[in-house]
């Protein structure tokens, strides 16, 4: 009789346990969810202000270098998230590019990582240029 006793008491901190833990993992999921969703948002909004950027752009003249660095510092600024913003023309030209801590080999970074491979995606057949060359 003591032994059922024990394996009862046993049992039921093991299944008391067992919910704990199950309430903590629900805890964790629900942050984690929580937290995509956030992410999610902030990345929406990022990529809408670089394209109403874009549209505004494309829908005038060609803009001067000046004013596109000085609306382009506002973005990387109210946007820490942003690393790098740069302008490539419909010709996969680097025209300029801006980086929160810019470094000499930024130009060519974006170049290397993210034009090429647009260019090869896309199917561009002429020759890009990088500004810096």
């Amino acid at each position: 009789m003591l032994f059922l006793g024990v394996a009862t008491s046993v049992l039921s901190a093991r299944v008391a346990l067992l919910a704990a833990e199950e309430q903590r993992v629900a805890r964790i999921e629900q942050q984690a969810r929580l937290e995509a969703d956030s992410l999610a948002h902030r990345l929406r909004l990022i990529i809408r202000s670089i394209e109403r950027m874009g549209l505004r752009w494309s829908n005038s003249q060609p803009p001067e270098e000046l004013d596109w660095l000085i609306e382009s510092s506002a973005m990387i600024g109210d946007m820490p998230e942003i690393s790098y913003l740069g302008w490539i023309d419909t010709g996969f030209e680097v025209k300029s590019l801006l980086a929160d801590s810019f470094d000499e080999i930024s130009r060519s970074r974006l170049s290397s990582e993210f034009v090429a491979p647009l260019v090869s995606a896309t199917g561009f057949m002429g020759k890009y240029k990088n500004k810096s060359d």
